[in-house]
């Protein structure tokens, strides 16, 4: 996946979120479109709120490595790069 894929940090727990909405739209009040967009309002705060967390767990990672002498800039990874 690419770079700003909706998709590219999708759970397991949305993706059953999803599923399990789109099998009852046909039992609940209210429109089809009025559930599906309520459920993807839902699955949009989660994404933005695990993006948040990835940055600070992140940040707080890279401060301990930092208070124990490790530059995590100049450590060997065995991540390829992107331009590989």
């Amino acid at each position: 996946m690419t770079r700003g894929d909706p998709l590219e940090h999708l759970t397991t727990e949305q993706v059953r979120r999803a599923i399990g909405t789109w099998l009852r739209v046909s039992t609940t009040r209210g429109t089809k479109a009025e559930v599906l967009e309520k459920e993807l309002a839902k699955q949009r705060y989660h994404q933005q709120r695990n993006a948040q967390a990835q940055r600070s767990h992140t940040k707080t990672r890279k401060e301990r490595l930092k208070d124990l002498s490790i530059d995590v800039d100049r450590i060997k990874s065995c991540v390829p790069s992107s331009s590989a």
